[in-house]
């Protein structure tokens, strides 16, 4: 019987981990939802701006304003186009000089990471275990700003891998 309790907590504390979020936003929820959980501060997006922040796989339905410490972003929730659930929330760094310090502080927090050459800049990759989040550092490059981009480690889709 213990042992039975026992997998059953270990069951629930691993599923709870791997449908970790970012901030307020829940992964797989839709625009609704993150606007009620965001208390109306994030907004829809105007269709150039969706358009820009937009691939092939997702759409940048809700725009937000973010500050964290001395870093100003411009956050966009990026919505899966088949099902319009939240997959992946980009911030762009407002002032293009703090690119530098924001990968340091970055490199602080995660660690090294993993580090790609894309042509004209760097790529940073972590994977965050304990918020079971992947974060994407891309540096700025012909005029954009860098960015800084969250996903979810595990997906729905990857049950039963």
């Amino acid at each position: 019987m213990k042992l039975k309790v026992m997998s059953a907590v270990i069951l629930l504390v691993a599923s709870e981990a791997a449908h970790a979020d970012w901030q307020y936003a829940k992964w797989g929820a839709p625009p609704e939802e993150v606007i009620k959980a965001s208390k109306g501060v994030a907004k829809e997006t105007d269709s150039e701006t969706a358009r820009l922040q937009s691939d092939e796989d997702d759409s940048a339905l809700l725009y937000v304003d973010y500050q964290s410490g001395e870093y100003a972003f411009s956050g966009y929730f990026r919505f899966g186009d088949q099902k319009r659930d939240l997959q992946v929330v980009t911030l762009e760094l407002k002032d293009i000089n703090k690119c530098g310090p924001l990968h340091t502080s970055l490199k602080g927090k995660y660690g090294t990471g993993e580090v790609e050459d894309i042509g004209f800049t760097g790529m940073t990759t972590w994977r965050d275990g304990k918020s079971n989040n992947r974060i994407v550092y891309i540096g700025a490059m012909m005029g954009r700003p860098c960015s800084v981009s969250y996903h979810p480690l595990l997906s729905k889709e990857s049950d039963g891998l």
